[in-house]
């Protein structure tokens, strides 16, 4: 039987809640992923949370941002 994706990339987003997964993707595309050895969320281009007007980051924690890291409170 041959596989197309790992199964480690479902497995990273177990901790993830809906709301987090949606968050991510809003402000960082699908260009992120969760750092296996860190257990932190690492982004491959920039993330953009100008526009949301945040307050929080829905309990996430960030560890590499490949790009710019845009955000207004």
């Amino acid at each position: 039987m041959k596989y197309i994706r790992n199964y480690k990339i479902f497995e990273n987003n177990v901790n993830l809640t809906e709301e987090q997964i949606d968050f991510l993707n809003e402000c960082a595309g699908t260009r992120w992923y969760v750092n296996p050895d860190t257990g932190l969320i690492d982004v491959q281009g920039g993330f953009h949370g100008s526009s949301r007007k945040l307050d929080d980051f829905k309990g996430l924690r960030f560890g590499n941002v490949s790009g710019s890291f845009f955000l207004l409170f």
